[in-house]
């Protein structure tokens, strides 16, 4: 799975917080084999890879890298 959020700007830190929940939940987990993130280099995105990042789950704000993880993970 391809999340692509580059450009996006929550209006509102809370924005954030239902965004977190919504894609971190274990049962979107189990049933995902893999997820790229495709995000806004800085503050959002280090916190991000430092609490959710794992094996089946990478943040990247390049859209090439993300493609070709994904596409390698599967492998």
């Amino acid at each position: 799975m391809l999340v692509d959020r580059k450009g996006y700007i929550p209006d509102h830190f809370s924005v954030q917080k239902a965004w977190k929940d919504k894609f971190f939940n274990k049962q979107l987990l189990q049933h995902t084999q893999a997820i790229a993130f495709l995000l806004e280099e800085g503050q959002i995105m280090n916190y991000l890879e430092q609490s959710n990042q794992t094996e089946s789950v990478k943040f990247f704000a390049d859209h090439e890298q993300a493609l070709q993880w994904l596409m390698e993970y599967s492998i």
